[in-house]
């Protein structure tokens, strides 16, 4: 029995009990969104403000920017759609000319910039394009990689030399590798690797401290051309060699351990799983399995409507140029059957884009036919 000064309570119905849940999980998404939003931004930052001599010596690793880039990149598709080439768009172009290739070194962009008597290389700032400076590095040089410390343009000419520019102070070293119209460049974490048309690669060790470099191997002639290198983290190198239609992994002594096909192939960039090749005379992508020392194997074949040149990587998608129809296409690299994008590289057919660089929130790709930067 009740007793008479009891005060009813109304039981809380249904409905209220839902409602509280509700507003209390909402509340938690929004704290654990927050979280997150403040976590990614300091990581780009942190990517963006990364020392210039840091060097990352790790097996299978992935830069300060990737990671980043993972956490944040799929709210910024939206951004990339857009082209901005020329003057009134801030991009400084009073000294670019026929800039081809694009290197970033984690704050800054770096410009081929051809010139008569031997070639110079643009310093820009990537955040908001501000140029910072132009050095000398003479011969037919371009900026083809980065060490954590130098930016490194091998010499297209026939000196065989290979240019360091410091990127802290733009100190100019160079190394003759005794191999004439070199190509490209990969830093492994340790060595420099530099691939040439005659045919050989050669594995350079090269001294912060005295500004001097030493050969370490250099390959057998493999009887083509060899363009485009990268290193895949796990102690072997690949590199295009474009007139017997291979893509060739070399070991640690300048040895072939392995050898894929692929049609034509120019470019070639690794995303931490697979190899990429852009492929001239087959007018196709190639996605290429890396299993070191057991070698690698073809994995699937995207086509395009061009023939492309250079290729590049931004965390999410596998992007490549199109010189001849001034074109620029994208991908995912994680779509078994990828729908391709194609843009118009510095709104000009004639722009004959060729390198493409990512610097955490923009492609850019340098448009030779044109003097202009494309940033998208």
């Amino acid at each position: 029995m009740k007793p008479d000064n009891a005060i009813a309570v109304q039981p809380t119905s249904t409905f209220a009990r839902e409602d509280r849940a509700m507003k209390q999980r909402l509340a938690k998404l929004k704290l654990a969104i927050s979280v997150a939003m403040v976590f990614t931004m300091a990581l780009s930052a942190t990517a963006q403000r990364r020392g210039k001599d840091e060097v990352v010596v790790s097996s299978n690793y992935q830069n300060p920017e990737q990671l980043a880039l993972k956490a944040w990149y799929p709210a910024n598709q939206s951004a990339i759609v857009t082209l901005h080439a020329g003057a009134s768009n801030q991009v400084f172009l009073g000294s670019l000319s026929q800039p081809g290739t694009i290197v970033f070194d984690g704050s800054n962009v770096w410009v081929e910039h051809v010139a008569s008597g031997g070639n110079f290389v643009d310093k820009l700032r990537a955040s908001d394009n501000q140029y910072l400076g132009s050095y000398y590095v003479g011969g037919s040089t371009a900026p083809s990689g980065f060490d954590g410390v130098n930016i490194i343009a091998p010499d297209h000419g026939n000196t065989g030399k290979v240019y360091f520019v410091r990127a802290a102070d733009g100190n100019v070293a160079s190394c003759s590798t005794g191999v004439a119209t070199l190509d490209s460049v990969a830093f492994d974490g340790q060595y420099v690797w530099v691939s040439s048309n005659a045919g050989n690669v050669v594995k350079l060790s090269f001294n912060n401290a005295t500004r001097a470099c030493n050969t370490v191997c250099t390959s057998a002639n493999q009887g083509s051309r060899l363009y485009d290198l990268v290193s895949d983290g796990n102690g072997y190198t690949w590199a295009t060699a474009i007139d017997t239609n291979q893509v060739i992994e070399f070991n640690g002594s300048c040895g072939v351990n392995s050898t894929v096909s692929a049609p034509g192939p120019v470019g070639i960039v690794f995303d931490g799983t697979y190899l990429w090749t852009a492929n001239d005379t087959g007018s196709s992508i190639s996605q290429i399995s890396d299993n070191g020392a057991g070698g690698g194997s073809l994995v699937s074949t995207t086509n395009l409507n061009y023939s492309p040149w250079l290729i590049a990587y931004d965390g999410a998608n596998i992007w490549t140029t199109g010189p001849t129809p001034g074109m620029v296409s994208k991908m995912s690299a994680s779509n078994p059957t990828p729908t391709l994008t194609y843009y118009q590289a510095c709104n000009s057919a004639s722009s004959f884009p060729l390198s493409l660089a990512f610097d955490g929130a923009n492609m850019w790709v340098g448009c030779e036919g044109v003097n202009q930067l494309g940033k998208m």
